[in-house]
C-alpha cells in the first residue's frame, strides 16, 4: 500500500524474483576488484562499504570469486545478496519506512 493505493500484491520471494540480485566482496583493494568486475562484464559496478558490490546478472558467483582469487584480489568477504523488505518497499513506494504524513 502506498498513499492508500495497492502498488504491489505477491509473496515476499515472488517479489523479490523482480529485483536483481547484487554481488559484493569485502577487499582492502577496491580498485583491483572493480576492475575485474568491469572485465567480467558486471554491470552498475560500484564502491560498497568494505569493497565492491555489482548487479549479478547471468554471472556464476563461483567464477566470479575464482577471477577475483586469480587476479590476486584479497578477499575478506564475499556473496550474493538479495533486496530485503525495505528496499523493497522503497523500490515500489519511493518511500522509507520512517515517512510521516
Amino acid at each position: 500500500m502506498h498513499r492508500g493505493r495497492l502498488v504491489a500484491q505477491s509473496s515476499l520471494s515472488a517479489l523479490r524474483a523482480s529485483t536483481a540480485p547484487t554481488v559484493f566482496v569485502d577487499t582492502d583493494r577496491p580498485a583491483l576488484a572493480q576492475g575485474v568486475f568491469d572485465r567480467l562484464g558486471l554491470r552498475e559496478v560500484a564502491p560498497s562499504s568494505g569493497g565492491v558490490a555489482a548487479l549479478l546478472g547471468p554471472a556464476d558467483p563461483a567464477a566470479i570469486a575464482a577471477a577475483l582469487v586469480r587476479d590476486g584480489v584479497p578477499i575478506r568477504g564475499f556473496g550474493v545478496r538479495e533486496a530485503d523488505l525495505e528496499e523493497l518497499f522503497v523500490g515500489l513506494t519511493g518511500e522509507g519506512f520512517d515517512v510521516s504524513g
